[in-house]
């Protein structure tokens, strides 16, 4: 009978072996992605960065919708937000950067 340590042993040298076998098929390119990855165009060019009439419009629709749920306001300190409102990179830290967005 197989012992738990042996089946261990056994289990990691398959695993490993099985890792370290090349999965290259005929349906990937040379490059090692698969032909439909490898076939894709770029669109590095068609994105266009957020102007400042789309950051107002986001601070306007915020605001309508603080009216309509009765909030008074938003504070927004570092992170993802800060970023989407106002385009402020700004991490946490023990120095507050906040912004706030009056109703």
């Amino acid at each position: 009978m197989i012992t738990r340590r042996e089946f261990i042993g056994v289990s990691s040298a398959v695993v490993a072996g099985s890792a370290c076998q090349s999965n290259v098929s005929a349906s990937q390119s040379a490059d090692g992605l698969p032909a439909s990855i490898a076939g894709l165009a770029s669109m590095a060019d068609q994105p266009t960065p957020v102007t400042v009439a789309e950051r107002k419009g986001r601070i306007d629709k915020a605001r309508r919708l603080m009216v309509e749920n009765d909030i008074g306001a938003m504070m927004m300190t570092g992170g993802t937000s800060l970023v989407y409102f106002a385009n402020i990179r700004w991490g946490l830290s023990e120095r507050l950067l906040s912004i706030v967005i009056p109703a």
